[in-house]
């Protein structure tokens, strides 16, 4: 589901919601005195997805709007053939990773 919503238009409102969700994820508010609610959940749908994946909310956003590489990247980490933890990649191997999918992706 992120993936579909992250290809969606920009002037599609779920797209909006989703792109001001990762931008606070990735700690940069709507407005200057913005603040969650003391009553929030402690593991949210994009929490759990930055965690499976390995990377930023905004880079899980850039990598979603291709979908084969998204598809690839997401297959992988469920069948258990990228684990993050596993393979102990840090956060610039990951996005470097993504970057040659995507550039596999488009010389194919």
């Amino acid at each position: 589901m992120f993936g579909h919503v992250a290809r969606m238009p920009h002037n599609v409102p779920a797209k909006a919601v989703l792109r001001v969700a990762c931008d606070v994820r990735d700690g940069v508010p709507p407005f200057p005195n913005w603040r969650r609610s003391l009553v929030r959940p402690p593991i949210t749908w994009l929490h759990q997805i930055c965690s499976d994946c390995g990377l930023s909310a905004g880079d899980a956003l850039n990598c979603a709007q291709d979908r084969g590489v998204w598809r690839t990247y997401a297959t992988r980490i469920k069948n258990g053939l990228l684990s993050i933890a596993a393979l102990m990649l840090d956060y610039n191997d990951i996005v470097v990773m993504c970057l040659q999918l995507i550039t596999l992706r488009t010389v194919s």
